[in-house]
């Protein structure tokens, strides 16, 4: 693996421990920034390509596991009825967003970056620019003062798609930058993470149209995930460090569907805070590991097949 890959990935690492952190604990520390995080890294990633394929592997990426595993709660939930936190209705299965409760509760994340990503790729065609950014957050704050809500959270796309452009057009200045990082920076970032954490007014809870401080939580949400990219860069020189956070960050997606099951049932099970925030983690990556696992044995299995012919 590429270090160029290690702290990127430990940057989505960060992210999800932060995700995690708020659910298993609760608390407020990441509710500015870890969202926004991710739909910001989405844009950063984001490489220019024909409309049809990167439609195609973006459904097949996104959308494929979400009705899976939708589909696998809708069942669950009726084997297991006795377990509120997996009871889904159909109805609710199919409108997504803010219908989404208890073990499912996160799932909102995945529709929304996927209507985000195609929306970027069709921008990217006329070429992204700042002054759209501010098109889209005029756009973006007004599911916040006159209340809507829509089938998969639609009405947070703008606000996603925002931050998908600012990871495209900072883009180039970050790579510059993060060349040049101290150590001293790593404390800044932590200090600045935790202050800001710290502020409610500030808070975002993007899945019921909340964005904090109009502007001001946008502008301080991207000055926290770019002390993410600080902290990733920094970890990265650290071997031990860095490689924990990158393989989270390659599981991160898995650990978002996973892991308010867990935070579920650990709830009642775990009364110390931090144990259980460390048993989340843990199994939410078991589940991973566990997906890598069958995948592999699967790939020997097809590749012994075709052999013996």
């Amino acid at each position: 693996m590429k270090q160029r890959e290690i702290w990127l990935d430990a940057v989505k690492g960060i992210g999800i421990v932060a995700v995690v952190f708020g659910h298993a604990l609760p608390s407020r520390i990441g509710v500015l920034w870890h969202m926004p995080l991710f739909f910001f890294i989405a844009g950063y990633n984001y490489h220019k390509s024909e409309t049809c394929p990167y439609v195609k592997k973006l459904t097949k990426r996104l959308m494929l596991p979400y009705v899976i595993c939708l589909f696998a709660g809708f069942v669950l939930g009726r084997s297991f009825g006795t377990f509120s936190f997996l009871n889904l209705d159909v109805s609710d299965a199919l409108y997504g967003g803010t219908r989404l409760k208890g073990a499912y509760a996160v799932f909102w994340f995945i529709p929304v970056l996927y209507c985000m990503l195609i929306c970027l790729h069709l921008l990217s065609k006329i070429k992204i620019r700042w002054w759209m950014v501010c098109g889209l957050l005029a756009i973006g704050y007004l599911p916040m003062f006159f209340y809507v809500e829509l089938p998969w959270n639609v009405q947070v796309v703008p606000q996603a798609l925002a931050y998908g452009c600012m990871g495209c057009l900072l883009k180039t200045k970050i790579d510059s930058s993060l060349n040049k990082t101290r150590w001293s920076w790593l404390v800044i970032s932590i200090v600045l993470l935790v202050w800001l954490s710290m502020i409610p007014a500030l808070s975002m809870n993007m899945k019921y149209n909340d964005f904090g401080i109009p502007v001001i939580s946008f502008l301080l949400s991207l000055i926290c995930t770019m002390a993410i990219f600080v902290m990733a860069k920094c970890f990265e020189k650290v071997v031990v460090v860095g490689r924990v956070l990158s393989r989270l960050g390659m599981a991160s997606m898995v650990i978002m569907y996973s892991h308010m099951l867990f935070v579920n049932i650990l709830s009642g099970a775990v009364g110390n805070k931090w144990l259980r925030f460390a048993l989340v983690l843990l199994l939410s990556f078991a589940v991973y590991m566990f997906i890598q696992l069958v995948k592999y044995v699967g790939g020997r299995v097809k590749k012994t097949m075709i052999k013996n012919g």
